[in-house]
């Protein structure tokens, strides 16, 4: 498990842009987002060693974007969210609270339960159609496998399927297992379609490893 996510950690630090972020144009917001929350999933910070270049260069870029669609804005939320846990930076929780209060319609479905399943700042209000841990648990629990992974919504929802199941179903731990694992490409990256979304393929997977093998448990709400 070690092994295969350090491949992919490698592979995302090979491919970071000099402007420290990943992919190109309207996809490098989600590959920049997804990417800096891998890396902070993991356990690095900004003063590692290995990564923590990688990671302050991402946040910089983060903290400056200017996102325009609604997918765009959440990714931003829950990646800025995720380095606020490790790094309690007050321009970070500013933003955080400015992109939420600039959200005016409700995203789909998976997008509003990737923002449920991530622990905000303290200052940041949750909006209302998010569900509560116990609602998300319980949902997840009763989805039906799926290891198709063809398109980045898929690896999403494997993502958020992953998060619930890994701890509670060794059927679905061993297919897992047998199935994902075996789409690493010999660079470390995880295939997708979309050429332009692997970054953020990659990245997903990577926070499902950090999740199964240390819990990362800051980074989730309490479930109450």
């Amino acid at each position: 498990l070690t092994q295969i996510r350090h491949s992919a950690m490698k592979f995302l630090k090979r491919s970071q842009n000099k402007d420290g972020s990943w992919g190109t144009r309207d996809r490098a917001l989600q590959a920049t987002a997804f990417s800096l929350s891998a890396f902070l999933h993991s356990g690095e910070s900004s003063v590692s060693r290995t990564y923590g270049n990688t990671i302050s260069n991402a946040h910089d870029w983060l903290l400056s974007a200017k996102p325009e669609s609604l997918n765009d804005k959440l990714a931003l939320v829950i990646a800025l969210s995720n380095y606020y846990t490790v790094n309690k930076t007050d321009s970070t929780a500013k933003k955080v609270s400015e992109l939420l209060s600039s959200i005016e319609s409700k995203p789909s479905e998976i997008w509003q339960d990737l923002l449920a399943a991530t622990r905000l700042p303290d200052e940041a209000k949750r909006p209302e159609w998010a569900m509560h841990g116990k609602q998300l648990l319980k949902k997840y629990l009763a989805e039906t496998d799926n290891f198709e992974m063809a398109s980045l919504g898929e690896y999403l929802e494997l993502y958020m399927t992953s998060h619930t199941k890994l701890h509670n179903d060794k059927n679905y731990h061993t297919s897992y297992r047998q199935t994902v694992l075996s789409m690493q490409a010999e660079d470390g990256h995880f295939s997708v379609t979309v050429k332009g979304n692997r970054f953020a393929a990659t990245a997903l997977v990577v926070m499902i490893e950090a999740r199964q093998l240390h819990g990362a448990p800051n980074f989730f709400p309490h479930v109450d």
